[in-house]
This record gives structure tokens, C-alpha cells and sequence, in this order.
């Protein structure tokens, strides 16, 4: 890894990224990255894609993009760790927040096969991550879901309490430390020489 040019349309998440010596942050919108024709070996986009205009996306990408460069778009849906946690996540995520949640990003738990990816693909490997959570941690990871903060507006209630009760008796210890087990959905494809 010789330079990575890291960007985010926000300048808050820019803000709170971890300065690293060869990568510099940049805000910038996706279909608008402000980088140089043909300069580009690898664009990844993780967890965001189905938030762009795939359209401008790709061309931006076709334009910033070297000869046989490679586009990987990667998302994770929902988590497992017990199966008793996993049922109670369920029941919150996709019962009472249901209706709730963005349509663009419902194409997550497609594995990001119904995006449109007009790109040569390639086959790749199965990955998945790892994070452990305390309960409290949790609960400020849950506060991050576009669909709890669709449902406090709409409902004009949180819903996390509930579900954050039910969850602790189940959890013991709120200060335990538990993994999460996130499985990685790729699509990964060589972009055609310009």
C-alpha cells in the first residue's frame, strides 16, 4: 500500500478518522471524488454503496480508474452471537423496525446482489469480521441505525429500552464483553481499460 486517498462525503466522519502516514482523508462525495483521471489501482466502498447514485458512481469510477483497476463494493447485514441474542435482534430489527428502515438500504440483506454492477466480476472468497460489544457499547451501535432513528421520529418514543432490557437479562454482566459475528458481502469486479 503506497497511498490511499480515503473519502467520505461528511466531514464529521472525516474527523474522526485515525491518521494513518499513507493514507490521506479527503471530503468528498462519491460520484464527485475530485481525483485525477486514470490514477486509481483499487476503489472499495464499504458499507455505502447502496446510499449513491450508482450511475455517476460507476462513471466516476471508470473515469479515476487505471487500466484493469479493480472496484470492490462490500456491506455486512446483521450480526449473530447466540441464538438467544440473535432472536431478540430480530424480533427488534425486523419486527418493530420494519417499516422503519431506508428502502435504499434493505439491498443490504440482498448481500448487494440486486445492486446494478456493470463491471467484469470477479469470484472472491468469503470473509467475515469480528467485534466484541459490551451492552452498553451495543446499545450505542443500535442508536447508529437509520431505521431507530426513523422509528424515534415517527413514534416520537425510543425503542432501544426495551429491547436493551430484554437483551440485558439474556447478556448477565452488562460489562461483559461479547463477539459479534458479521458476515462480508462483496462484489468485486475489474473495470475495462478506459
Amino acid at each position: 500500500m503506497r497511498h490511499v486517498i480515503a473519502t467520505d462525503a461528511s466531514a464529521a466522519q472525516i474527523a474522526q478518522a485515525i491518521p494513518h502516514a499513507n493514507v490521506e482523508y479527503r471530503v468528498a462525495r462519491a460520484e464527485a471524488s475530485d481525483l485525477a483521471d486514470a490514477s486509481v489501482d483499487l476503489i472499495t466502498v464499504a458499507q455505502a454503496a447502496h446510499w449513491f447514485d450508482l450511475d455517476a458512481f460507476y462513471a466516476e469510477v471508470r473515469r479515476v480508474a487505471k487500466r484493469n483497476a479493480i472496484v470492490a463494493l462490500w456491506s455486512y447485514g446483521y450480526f449473530v452471537m447466540s441464538l438467544e441474542i440473535d432472536a431478540i435482534i430480530d424480533r427488534f430489527s425486523e419486527g418493530m423496525l420494519q417499516d422503519y428502515w431506508p428502502r435504499e438500504s434493505r439491498v443490504i440483506l440482498d448481500r448487494y446482489q440486486t445492486l446494478p454492477f456493470p463491471f467484469a466480476e470477479i469470484e472472491t472468497p468469503s470473509f467475515r469480521m469480528e467485534h466484541s460489544f459490551t451492552l452498553p457499547q451495543l446499545e450505542t451501535y443500535f442508536r447508529s441505525w437509520s431505521g431507530v432513528q426513523r422509528y424515534i421520529e415517527a413514534a416520537n418514543e425510543d425503542p432501544l429500552p426495551a429491547v436493551m432490557e430484554e437483551l440485558g437479562r439474556e447478556w448477565g454482566d452488562p460489562y461483559t464483553s461479547r463477539t459479534a459475528h458479521f458476515e462480508i458481502h462483496c462484489r468485486v469486479g475489474r473495470i475495462a481499460s478506459n
